[in-house]
């Protein structure tokens, strides 16, 4: 067989049958291509994995052959070089990364790397097409299940290490955790797909007459002993459906056969609705556009991990972890930064434009992924809810400021008091005064964030801050007065990235820290310089204003908005909510206050739960909220949308 022959049965859907013979033929031409290197392991390294990558980076593996040692690490360790097989292997959060590097890299591999990773692309389904005693493909025939809900086909077999446990409690002969594979996967789709509004993954029934793939057009999900590769799951793309989007794929999924292993922080059925919830999205995701960029879609998957799946918070595992960066101990990295591990613990990104601004910004984002990056996607989402990427970076990072015991969860990241504090590198933590700074030393990468702390003296005035960054990037800074109360005041910047910022009355606070956010859509690190010092004629004007802020996520398209206010003197202080035509909707009285900070309407929990007197939700529409202090009257409107 030809290799032009073999590359053009190998693309447009992995036909791979027609390979069993030509296994044979080219085994000895694959150990050969990609024979040991000779190399030393450095010491201290984690896992099969880093070794790989660190060798390629340093030149001493190509690229194709790093992507076929990087499959083999995960899926047939024992296949690698020594110099690599040695290593321990880490858990691997989702395999449909790496898989999706493989086909967006399919059209430049050599014939023989693409029979090296061809039966790894095999679906679970299809027995004695391996040859060579590697893949992962079921050994025994398949059998399967249809949900419920019938969208879903789960398919599993009863022997082998790939069966799950033979239980059967529901009076049938269908074991126990295939009923809770189907329940889960029913309950992901009604929710992404029948409540979100996201679209359903492309069905692959039209490809029927050619193989089996899953026999009809319910989406296929396969049941398979993962742990032995330390996997939570993996959705496989195939086939491009070009009438959905240009780059849309057909799909299937892999999940694991009980998930019960202690290598998995999150076990048992929790781990199978996570997975669920991660690895279906990425099958919605490749409605849109299956070759988008890969930080953007585990950003989201794992954010939609807790959407679904509030309670289990698997995510909290990737903020924080010895050995692997993540964006609270290496904000300075970009937001795009994709190695691993960092991707994941981004997800936070996704919680912040959704109480930011609503959880329907993400579908946005995904339905201008068909046209366009998900970086300018995202652009575009957030200009129409009047900010932009750059702005909106920089009050993502102010948010990641405030986690751990600096967390309020009412105005930031709700469940922010559960997550690590970002690093502050000890160049950039002050105590004496004045501050003079020519650089730093981990400059933040475009779309990274930097942190300066300032430790507060009991001194009158307040402080003052003058910030100098390289004028290739777009640059935005922010002040933050860590209380409580928390202030944030955005430092002006000229075009050259120079700009001055003062706290007034800076004892009252624990602490000032500067942030700041380089933006360019692609780069290396960007150095900065800043000074600062305590300056006693910041005196006023006075800290607090009588204002009413503008209501947020605005439009309101969830259940809850926060109002915020602020007031100028002490009194009594009431919020009311009215109709256009004047009806009074909620009334909320909060008593005497001080000077200061608030948010509201609601004193108890810092914002408004969308329900009126009688405790039913309001209807979608335009309302007007008013404080009222005194003599003092002021009122604004919200919109709130279903």
């Amino acid at each position: 067989m030809a290799a032009a022959e073999i590359v053009k049965l190998l693309e447009g859907g992995y036909n791979l049958k027609k390979l069993k013979g030509f296994y044979f033929c080219t085994l000895v031409l694959i150990l050969l291509l990609f024979s040991p290197l000779r190399m030393i392991a450095e010491a201290g390294e984690s896992s099969s994995l880093d070794v790989i990558r660190r060798a390629q980076l340093r030149g001493e593996l190509d690229d194709e052959t790093a992507l076929v040692y990087r499959v083999w690490a995960v899926l047939d360790p024992e296949r690698l070089p020594p110099e690599f097989s040695g290593q321990p292997q880490r858990l691997v959060k989702s395999l449909t990364p790496l898989f999706l590097e493989v086909r967006s890299r399919w059209d430049e591999l050599r014939p023989q790397a693409k029979a090296a990773l061809a039966p790894y692309l095999l679906r679970p389904t299809e027995p004695g097409q391996e040859p060579l005693l590697y893949g992962h493909s079921y050994s025994v025939p398949a059998v399967y299940h249809d949900s419920p809900g019938g969208h879903l086909r789960i398919w599993y077999v009863t022997s082998t290490n790939d069966s799950p446990d033979l239980v059967y409690t529901y009076g049938d002969t269908i074991p126990d955790w295939i009923h809770i594979c189907a329940e889960v996967f029913d309950h992901v789709w009604e929710t992404e797909v029948d409540s979100l509004g996201y679209r359903s993954p492309p069905a692959d029934g039209s490809w029927y007459g050619q193989e089996d793939y899953g026999g009809d057009s319910r989406y296929d999900i396969y049941v398979e002993d993962l742990n032995r590769h330390r996997v939570y799951g993996y959705a496989m793309s195939e086939f491009n459906t070009p009438g959905v989007a240009p780059r849309a794929y057909t799909s299937y999924i892999v999940v694991d056969n009980d998930y019960s292993s202690t290598l998995y922080p999150t076990s048992g059925e929790d781990g199978l609705m996570v997975t669920a919830a991660h690895e279906f999205f990425h099958a919605i995701q490749f409605a849109y556009d299956t070759l988008e960029e890969r930080f953007f879609m585990e950003i989201s998957s794992t954010w939609m991990e807790d959407v679904v799946y509030d309670a289990i918070n698997d995510y909290y595992n990737y903020l924080s972890h010895s050995g692997h960066s993540s964006i609270f101990s290496r904000p300075e990295l970009s937001l795009t930064t994709f190695d691993g591990f960092y991707e994941y613990s981004s997800c936070v990104y996704g919680h912040y434009l959704s109480k930011r601004f609503d959880r329907l910004i993400m579908r946005e984002i995904w339905e201008g992924c068909v046209q366009q990056t998900a970086l300018a996607a995202m652009d575009e989402a957030l200009n129409a809810r009047g900010s932009d990427l750059a702005s909106a970076h920089n009050e993502f990072a102010v948010w990641n400021y405030f986690t751990g015991s600096r967390a309020d969860t009412a105005l930031y990241y709700p469940e922010g008091d559960r997550y690590p504090q970002v690093k502050i590198y000890s160049d950039n933590l002050h105590s004496s005064y004045p501050v003079e700074m020519d650089s730093v030393s981990h400059p933040p990468q475009p779309l990274g964030a930097s942190y300066v702390c300032f430790l507060t003296q009991d001194t009158p005035g307040g402080f003052r801050v003058e910030f100098n960054g390289r004028p290739k990037v777009t640059w935005n800074a922010a002040l933050l007065g860590v209380g409580p109360p928390h202030e944030v005041v955005q430092i002006p910047l000229d075009g050259f990235g120079h700009g001055q910022g003062q706290m007034f009355n800076w004892s009252g606070y624990q602490q000032v820290a500067l942030v700041v956010t380089p933006f360019a859509l692609s780069g290396s690190s960007v150095q900065y310089a800043y000074q600062a010092m305590p300056d006693s004629s910041l005196i006023g004007p006075d800290q607090f204003v009588t204002a009413l802020g503008q209501n947020y996520p605005s439009p309101v398209a969830g259940d809850r908005t926060v109002i915020p206010f602020s007031i100028a003197r002490g009194g009594e202080v009431s919020m009311r909510i009215f109709t256009l035509e004047g009806q009074l909707v909620r009334r909320f009285d909060w008593g005497y206050l001080d000077p200061g900070q608030y948010y509201g309407p609601d004193r108890g929990t810092g914002d408004w739960d969308l329900t009126n007197t009688a405790d039913e939700l309001v209807a979608a529409g335009v309302y007007l909220y008013q404080l009222r202090l005194g003599d003092h009257v002021e009122t604004r409107k919200m919109v709130v949308v279903r």
